[in-house]
């Protein structure tokens, strides 16, 4: 009698551990993305519809249809929504003093979907964003995480200090790439 007991309940461990790691992975969907690299500042200019300077408002995590054209079909993705108050528009069609969303693809998180690439803007940063805005409704998006975000920080004296979001930003933006960039889409600089 012993004998048979033991299979069953190495049955039931295993069939516990199964369950336990399908409950553990539950919800998880490994993805993968091609990531586009600008060779520099002049490559990600035109690349962009609009590259502003911001002063962020808050972030808020939503499920929205992400699809272009948007369809009936239940396409929801988790995105983080941040909004925006434009200080200064270098290119693009945005105002100063407007108020405007970028999104990202996921959320930070322990649980749920998050987005390890994601940038976790802080209330009250200051930064400078090339982004691509859409007419349909959506909220504008980063042309990359990693070469479209700088801070920007302002000294006692006024001086401006433009670097890179991350540490490896792989190239630099000064206040007079700013102003060519302005002078060469507004004819004039902001």
């Amino acid at each position: 009698m012993i004998v048979k007991k033991v299979p069953i309940v190495g049955g039931l461990i295993i069939g516990l551990l199964v369950f336990l790691i399908y409950i553990a992975s539950r919800g998880r969907v490994a993805m993968s993305g091609d990531v586009v690299i600008y060779k520099d500042i002049d490559d990600l200019t035109s690349s962009a519809s609009d590259i502003v300077r911001v002063e962020v408002l808050g972030s808020r995590v939503r499920r929205i249809n992400t699809t272009l054209p948007p369809s009936t079909q239940r396409n929801r993705e988790i995105v983080t929504i941040h909004r925006l108050r434009i200080m200064e528009v270098f290119k693009g069609s945005e105002e100063p003093g407007a108020i405007m969303e970028v999104m990202q693809l996921g959320r930070i998180s322990r649980r749920q979907h998050a987005n390890y690439g994601l940038i976790d803007f802080e209330t009250g940063e200051d930064l400078i964003l090339f982004m691509e805005s859409f007419n349909d409704g959506l909220p504008a998006v980063l042309l990359t995480t990693h070469q479209a975000v700088y801070r920007v920080a302002t000294s006692d004296d006024g001086y401006i200090e433009i670097e890179g979001y991350f540490d490896f930003s792989p190239f630099t933006l000064t206040m007079e790439d700013l102003e060519r960039i302005a002078d060469e889409y507004f004819g004039r600089n902001p």
